[in-house]
């Protein structure tokens, strides 16, 4: 699922109504990114070192913004998200032991969200 997805996943789960997607701004989206980067290179050495590939990991961003009633009120949010999915792959093993099964080898993957959400009345959002 997209980060936007979520998002829209979110705002059902919420009870809140899914106005419209919200740009992420470019600068915003770029250190995103540079610090991803930057993680990924700092630990390249350490994965080398252990002869082991190092983990497929993608970064999304997304905004959007919500609204909702709150008794008279009209109430309009922002919910932004974060969300770093992590793909591990794992070779296996040969048994050392007879007659007992070689382990295969497997994928592990892990995604987390990070989000945020803003509100205030809709006059004064």
């Amino acid at each position: 699922m997209s980060a936007q997805d979520f998002l829209k996943y979110l705002a059902a789960t919420l009870k809140v109504e899914y106005v419209a997607d919200e740009p992420m701004p470019a600068d915003v989206e770029a250190k995103a990114r540079k610090n991803l980067s930057d993680a990924q290179a700092s630990y390249a050495s350490q994965y080398a070192a252990m002869h082991v590939q190092p983990p497929k990991v993608t970064r999304q961003l997304a905004r959007a913004i919500v609204r909702y009633k709150n008794g008279t009120f009209v109430m309009k949010g922002r919910l932004g998200t974060v969300v770093d999915s992590t793909e591990n792959q794992h070779a296996g093993m040969k048994s050392i032991v007879r007659r007992m099964a070689d382990q295969p080898g497997w994928t592990a993957d892990q995604c987390i969200a990070c989000v945020r959400y803003i509100s205030a009345s809709e006059s004064q959002y």
